[in-house]
């Protein structure tokens, strides 16, 4: 998943109190002082911080992200209130919804071009997983699933394989570098599904949060919105133009 091109407003997950937590957020004590780094001075907590943070890990380690959010709803649910609970659910849906297919809504890009139907496509967001050559591991757990897909999110079932010319743990370079690699390969592979299949498919395409699709040379200061890069467009054409429709894919690696 790519980084947004512009500054995000959410926590930088190098600072985040759930990036920094090192272990598998089993212990009720540990989940405990990390909601505590929410609170604020009247001890209410900030759902929505917590919710963006939780939203920007996802971003670098989705595995991680799944386990935290399952451990703090579980908490919030026994030792917090309901409400906190609830609103917890409404704030991490709304922020993987904002951060799929690049962070964009899809009630406002759908609203864009009302009065020229035929430059208002059907919009699909969905999100794929391929299996990591590194870590072999892959899909989405059942807790974060659901709330992609209350969200309005497709989550695709089916689970690619690593492409080739995958790195695995004994290749040469650094980790980073590596899931770099695998994770183009994968975005390259999705792409070339689409195409294969007679869809014009492309990666990594520039979109304004607020009026869609922009040129790849659209910068921050020129946006209605937030730019945002898709990791792979792809174009399904209609009977007749009012028809078209634009799939927007999430491309995740298994971590």
């Amino acid at each position: 998943m790519n980084a947004p091109l512009s500054t995000s407003t959410a926590t930088s997950t190098q600072n985040s109190a759930i990036s920094n937590t090192t272990n598998n957020f089993a212990p009720s004590s540990d989940i405990a002082q990390l909601v505590g780094q929410y609170k604020d001075n009247n001890g209410s907590i900030n759902t929505s911080a917590l919710a963006k943070d939780l939203a920007c890990v996802a971003q670098q380690d989705f595995n991680k992200a799944n386990q935290a959010y399952e451990a703090i709803s579980q908490y919030l649910q026994e030792n917090g209130s309901v409400f906190d609970a609830g609103n917890f659910e409404q704030d991490v849906q709304a922020e993987f919804s904002q951060m799929a297919a690049g962070g964009l809504w899809a009630a406002n890009y759908k609203s864009m071009g009302a009065q020229i139907l035929r430059n208002n496509p059907m919009l699909e967001i969905q999100w794929e997983s391929t299996t990591s050559a590194f870590t072999n591991k892959s899909g989405f757990s059942a807790p974060l699933r659901d709330v992609l897909s209350s969200g309005g999110i497709d989550v695709v079932d089916t689970i690619n394989p690593a492409p080739a010319g995958s790195l695995n743990r004994n290749a040469p370079g650094s980790t980073g570098s590596k899931n770099n690699i695998n994770g183009s390969l994968a975005q390259d592979a999705i792409a070339d599904r689409y195409q294969s299949a007679g869809y014009t498919a492309d990666k990594e395409v520039n979109y304004d949060t607020l009026t869609g699709r922009a040129t790849d040379a659209t910068r921050a200061s020129d946006a209605v919105g937030n730019v945002r890069r898709v990791d792979v467009e792809v174009q399904v054409p209609g009977s007749r133009p009012e028809m078209d429709g634009r799939i927007l894919v999430e491309s995740i690696m298994g971590s």
